[in-house]
């Protein structure tokens, strides 16, 4: 299901890619994976396709897959050298290309959060703040780095934005997120931090 374009963009061909788009292959044509040959070229990491692509002017950087995930989403979920490289490219293209969620809600702080890329997530909190955007579960990008134990991004967000919630939707603290994922470090960095033990969620749960 993918063109000669997206199969080229997805292998790193960057001679290739020029060659098709100067014969008008269509740049933005879905496989049936609903992914773009800029999709392709974002989530292998080829920057040099990237780039190319970037250039077209009909390219359209808010396309995603499937799961509505996004170039921008793919590489900060992906968060290698390479893939850096093309978050601060598309991030370049268009400002407002942070703030397209996936189908889960999930933003690209989201994700770059939950997978404690901490160079991710200082360069999406320096462009703009968008921390408190919640999923369609009602957290934040900060109650995932808090269950996955990722501190130093839990650090990252909160000193960008000091007035942040401590819970999200569900009345869930980020005591409780960083416990339900058995994280000791970052369960005594709550409780260092003052966090209510006795706190209880919507079900009347409490971190304990």
């Amino acid at each position: 299901g993918s063109t000669p374009l997206s199969w080229a963009a997805g292998t790193g061909h960057a001679n290739i890619v020029k060659l098709l788009l100067e014969k008008n292959a269509n740049i933005n044509l879905q496989d049936r994976d609903g992914q773009t040959p800029l999709l392709w070229a974002a989530v292998e990491g080829h920057t040099e396709v990237v780039k190319l692509l970037l250039r077209q002017p009909d390219v359209n950087i808010k396309q995603g897959d499937k799961k509505k995930r996004t170039p921008l989403i793919w590489a900060a979920l992906k968060g290698r050298k390479e893939h850096i490289d093309i978050l601060r490219m598309i991030m370049e293209h268009t400002q407002d290309s942070m703030h397209y969620p996936d189908r889960d809600g999930r933003t690209a702080l989201s994700w770059a959060a939950a997978h404690g890329h901490e160079r991710v997530v200082k360069i999406l909190l320096e462009k703009e703040d968008y921390a408190r955007q919640m999923d369609n579960e009602g957290r934040t990008p900060l109650s995932w780095a808090a269950e996955e134990g990722h501190k130093v991004v839990v650090e990252m967000i909160l000193h960008a934005d000091r007035k942040l919630h401590n819970q999200d939707r569900n009345e869930c603290t980020l005591l409780m997120w960083a416990a339900r994922g058995g994280n000791d470090e970052s369960v005594a960095f709550f409780l260092r931090k003052g966090l209510d033990i006795e706190a209880r969620d919507r079900s009347g749960k409490t971190a304990l």
